[in-house]
């Protein structure tokens, strides 16, 4: 079952999901040879969108049962990313039991964090594949996708709307925003900001392109 879709590609399979190389993603420390395929390659014009989902508690989440990552390695991780320039903001969301922990030790400006639970709380999936026999979606996740889908690269629909769609009757739990980093509220701030880009492409014509003229690395 692809739970991807067509135009969806991943980069990490399997067991190279782990908590190393996710953190290795955003700091940019890989082991000689990655290819590029396998990098973040931005830079401090860049918004970032980092979306978690799984087996977590307080303050942190499991990767395939084998690793976690942190509240404490999330934190970190970001703040060296703006150090090194690979942001200029982040939305990072996260599903998963206990969710709100995860954002609590963020101290990057810059960075708007959403979450499926509060402290103490459950995160619950929404029914289940009759295929596979496990659910392939949360209710949290389901809430905001919903909404996400029907957004164009137009819309000025704010980040404070879009998580809202995820109300505690919705999805059984109680869903916290973190804005305090920014320097505006999340209802200032678009969704398409994260969600959508939008690029500028200039017609030539039919005029032949000097490929020599390029100085290749």
């Amino acid at each position: 079952v692809n739970l991807y879709g067509e135009r969806i590609e991943v980069d990490y399979r399997g067991y190279e999901a782990t908590s190393e190389a996710f953190l290795r993603v955003l700091t940019g420390r890989h082991p000689p040879g990655t290819p590029r395929s396998k990098m973040l390659l931005t830079d401090e014009r860049s918004n970032v969108l980092v979306f978690l989902s799984g087996h977590g508690g307080d303050e942190f989440l499991k990767f395939l049962d084998k690793t976690e990552g942190s509240a404490h390695d999330f934190a970190a991780a970001v703040a060296q990313m703006r150090t090194q320039g690979r942001l200029n903001e982040m939305l990072f969301l996260v599903d998963t039991c206990q969710a709100a922990t995860l954002l609590t030790r963020f101290h990057t400006l810059g960075v708007v964090g959403a979450a499926s639970s509060a402290k103490g709380e459950n995160s619950y999936s929404l029914g289940h594949d009759r295929y596979i026999g496990v659910a392939t979606i949360d209710r949290w996740t389901h809430a905001v996708l919903s909404v996400a889908e029907g957004m164009g690269p137009d819309s000025n629909m704010t980040l404070a709307a879009l998580l809202g769609a995820a109300t505690p009757r919705r999805v059984g739990s109680t869903p916290a925003l973190r804005d305090d980093l920014l320097d505006r509220p999340a209802d200032q701030v678009r969704a398409t900001d994260f969600f959508g880009s939008v690029f500028k492409v200039e017609d030539i014509g039919n005029e032949p392109f000097d490929f020599a003229g390029i100085a290749w690395p």
